[in-house]
């Protein structure tokens, strides 16, 4: 059974490689900054949140006389991972401890362009700037894999036939690691399970799979972890050379609701989900070769 189960993995790794980077420019909802001012002890940031297809901007800025504000405004995200966001600065709104009063815009302040080369990286050009690269500012979580704990929703789309699939699980504990990994975080049936990369040519990456009751795929999937969320890419046919967008995101984690089945034992037989962590490593350098 293991061995047809490898048999039908083979076929995937060196296309996730390939796919993962290009479904991964959605830009990571949160703080960003710009590179060239990390030195600073307090410089300009950008919150960035995607909604409904658009990017939605709050730039945390300083006037021309050094006094703080703050710039707001959305616009619609391209097929080529860019938006042009006109920054408007409200003025007028509610103080602190003070009655709550309406804001009112007080200026459009230009055009920013942004652009996204992946979910964490990416450049702006600000009115009257030159393009800059800015990124997401780092994630505090605990390492893999207790970090990978918890109520995650998995939708995959197939792009191919134009469907979703939704699907979810708690991953509750772990394997030891893997020959390419730091540890498996698995749900108490041993079905699903996930492995941060630590080696190898998809280091940095966590490596998803969820398999039958039997040791078939279900469907095997490379992401990057961003906190509560990863995307990346997945497929689910060994005869497939498609790959297709893998999104996830953390409803509970470790601490939270799914602590009543945390100390469940994993399945009685999890050598069949471990088994394609351990052969990964293999496999995917030879593809690779």
């Amino acid at each position: 059974m293991i061995s047809n189960l490898w048999r039908c993995l083979a076929a995937l790794f060196l296309a996730f490689l390939s796919a993962a980077h290009a479904n991964t420019t959605k830009p990571v909802n949160g703080l960003w900054g710009l590179n060239a001012e990390t030195n600073l002890a307090v410089g300009r940031a950008f919150n960035l949140e995607t909604s409904q297809g658009f990017l939605v901007v709050t730039m945390y800025a300083y006037t021309n006389t050094g006094a703080p504000t703050f710039y707001v405004g959305a616009a619609p995200m391209t097929a080529n991972n860019t938006a042009s966001v006109a920054l408007l600065e409200p003025e007028g709104g509610t103080c602190l401890g003070c009655v709550p009063t309406s804001g009112r815009q007080r200026a459009n302040k230009g055009t920013a362009f942004f652009e996204f080369t992946s979910s964490t990286t990416g450049f702006v050009t600000l009115p009257g700037e030159s393009r800059k690269a800015f990124f997401k500012g780092p994630v505090t979580w605990p390492a893999a894999p207790d970090g990978l704990y918890g109520l995650w929703v998995w939708t995959r789309v197939a792009t191919s036939v134009s469907t979703a699939f939704a699907d979810y699980t708690v991953l509750t504990t772990k394997l030891s690691p893997s020959s390419g990994g730091n540890g498996i975080a698995v749900s108490s049936d041993g079905r699903y399970g996930c492995e941060l990369q630590t080696s190898g040519a998809a280091a940095g990456y966590v490596l998803c799979i969820a398999i039958t009751s039997t040791g078939s795929t279900r469907f095997i999937a490379l992401v990057k972890w961003h906190g509560n969320e990863m995307d990346g890419a997945w497929q689910y046919s060994s005869s497939s050379t498609t790959t297709d967008v893998f999104t996830a995101k953390r409803l509970v984690d470790g601490n939270g609701n799914y602590e009543t089945v945390k100390s469940a034992m994993v399945a009685s037989d999890p050598a069949m989900l471990r088994a394609v962590f351990e052969e990964h490593p293999r496999r995917l350098a030879a593809r690779a070769e």
